[in-house]
């Protein structure tokens, strides 16, 4: 936000909300939207990687021993879960390993209004 508001010269005493300032620049994506969408690219290159590459072992590996007393953790895999809810793990797994369907399902994610070109 503040390079959007030194480029509109927007400065604090004028006390334009970040919404404002979206609207008036155009630019709609938060950063909780580009946060998203890093994970969700992470995810798509450790589903390509090899099954012996040290992050992808880390992402499905389980840790031995107990953890204490209270609700489980809620690990990046099940927070992505919560990104993605209308997809099954199966189906995010076969699109992610396809790159450019995951490339483009992304897309989709975050500009609703973009479609692939066609042959794609």
């Amino acid at each position: 936000m503040y390079c959007l508001r030194r480029i509109c010269k927007i400065r604090w005493f004028h006390r334009q909300t970040n919404e404002h300032v979206r609207e008036l620049t155009g630019v709609h994506i938060t950063i909780l939207d580009r946060v998203r969408d890093g994970q969700l690219r992470w995810y798509g290159r450790k589903e390509r990687m090899e099954g012996d590459r040290l992050p992808r072992r880390l992402m499905y590996g389980r840790l031995e021993g107990r953890r204490p007393r209270g609700r489980p953790r809620t690990t990046w895999l099940r927070a992505l879960e919560g990104e993605t809810p209308d997809m099954m793990w199966r189906q995010r797994t076969d699109l992610a390993k396809d790159r450019q369907r995951w490339t483009n399902f992304r897309r989709i994610r975050r500009y609703p209004t973009w479609r692939p070109p066609d042959g794609i």
